[in-house]
């Protein structure tokens, strides 16, 4: 009974991330959000066995049953993904705080998703998830009520201040304005150390990620455009899932 749980929670995040895949394709385009889904080689209507989440890709072999064009692998891979993150967040928090900060929570990661993709797409963060981000973040403030607005507030403010200060010194060269924006949402979910210790790890991550692409590209590297969002919302999660915050940081140096 313990793992089942885990396990439906994985698969209605399997479900939730074939939505966030329209949402990714369609945010900023003047689209809707409903209607049914079209292959985009051939303009096909697809069918519902078309467009079951994760398996309908791995048993077409990811190809449209239509016009035998490739489907892109954006699709199993956020649809995984989301399942996977549900679980995980679930399996951190359960119900133990109430089930409204559940859903809070699995929006909150839901938009950083979005977010995550969209910015590797288009090198820009998008407004609407931005927004539900903050919003989510602050419903679970409000659940919380563990500390006053003017803390809370500040937090958000002192988080985005390294990257601000880089926004600044680069004008703009080194990352985008809406990384700024992205870390006081962090700030405001996480609190000021794990918030700190979430743009660290973004800024390590990064690191390894570009030494890997350096390696790759050789000399192509400084011509290639890498996107913070994804190393922000990938650092944050992690310092919340395993609860990673300045102190376990520091503790963690001191081994050596």
């Amino acid at each position: 009974m313990e793992i089942l749980i885990p396990i439906m929670v994985f698969i209605f995040g399997l479900l939730i991330g074939s939505f966030l895949n329209v949402v990714i394709l369609r945010i900023d385009t003047g689209l809707g959000f409903g209607g049914r889904s079209k292959c985009f080689s051939c303009g096909k209507t697809l069918s519902w066995y078309e467009l079951i989440p994760l398996f309908s890709f791995l048993f077409q072999k990811g190809k449209c049953r239509g016009c035998n064009g490739k489907v892109s692998w954006q699709y199993p891979v956020v649809e995984f993904m989301t399942g996977l993150i549900f679980a995980l967040v679930y399996l951190k928090i359960g119900i133990y705080f109430g089930i409204l900060t559940l859903i809070a929570t699995l929006v909150l990661v839901a938009s950083l998703i979005v977010i995550s993709v969209f910015d590797i797409h288009h090198q820009q963060i998008p407004n609407i998830p931005l927004l539900v981000f903050y919003l989510s973040g602050i419903s679970l403030f409000l659940l919380s009520g563990q500390k006053g607005v003017f803390m809370y507030l500040a937090e958000g403010i002192l988080v985005s201040a390294p990257l601000l200060l880089l926004w600044l010194v680069s004008k703009g060269r080194w990352l985008g304005f809406g990384d700024v924006l992205l870390s006081i949402g962090v700030g405001w979910w996480l609190g000021l150390s794990m918030g700190f210790s979430a743009i660290l790890l973004s800024f390590w991550i990064g690191a390894v990620f570009a030494i890997i692409i350096m390696l790759y590209k050789r000399k192509k590297m400084f011509k290639v455009a890498i996107p913070f969002g994804p190393f922000i919302a990938l650092g944050s999660l992690v310092s919340f899932l395993y609860t990673i915050d300045m102190y376990s940081i520091m503790d963690f140096f001191t081994w050596f």
